[in-house]
C-alpha cells in the first residue's frame, strides 16, 4: 500500500479523459452547465492507484460523493472505453432504487395521514358529536 497522498493529473491525462467520456458523468449522464464535473480514481490512490487515463473516470461531484465503496471493483474492470456500462448502471440503479424507496415511504406516509384525517372527520368527530348532544339533552347539561 502506497501513501495516500494525491498525485496531480496531468492536464493532458485530465483533458483525453474527458474527451473520451464525452463531457459527461458517467454514472448519471448529466453534462455541464448542469453538473460540474470531476475525476474519479477507480483505483483509490491509496490503493496505489495512478493518475492515468485507464484509471480516470469523469463523474459530476454530486455522483462522485455517492459512489458505493462496493462498486469499485466493477468500475476497476471498465477499460477505457464507454461501452462497458456495468459499473456505472450499477450504481446509477442503486441511487435510483434508493430514490424509489424514499419517495415509495414519503407517499405511503402522506396516505396514511389522509387516511386518519378521513376517519377522523367521518366516524369519529359525528360520533363525539352525537355523544355531547345525548349527554346535553338527557342531563340538561352543557359540556365545558
Amino acid at each position: 500500500m502506497t501513501s495516500s497522498k494525491r498525485e496531480y493529473i496531468p492536464d493532458s491525462v485530465r483533458q483525453n479523459a474527458y474527451v473520451r467520456d464525452n463531457w459527461t458523468c458517467q454514472l448519471c449522464d448529466k453534462s455541464p452547465p448542469e453538473v460540474k464535473l470531476t475525476l474519479h480514481h477507480i483505483q483509490e490512490v491509496s490503493e496505489g492507484g495512478l493518475p492515468t487515463l485507464d484509471n480516470l473516470m469523469t463523474v459530476c461531484a454530486d455522483c462522485h460523493r455517492y459512489i458505493p465503496l462496493s462498486y469499485e471493483p466493477t468500475l476497476r474492470g471498465r477499460g477505457t472505453t464507454t461501452d462497458d456500462m456495468s459499473g456505472r448502471t450499477k450504481i446509477y440503479n442503486t441511487l435510483d432504487n434508493l430514490l424509489k424507496l424514499c419517495n415509495m415511504v414519503i407517499t405511503v406516509v402522506l396516505v396514511a395521514f389522509v387516511l386518519l384525517a378521513l376517519i377522523y372527520m367521518f366516524v369519529l368527530y359525528p360520533r363525539t358529536k352525537d355523544t355531547i348532544m345525548q349527554y346535553t339533552l338527557r342531563t340538561g347539561e352543557t359540556c365545558q
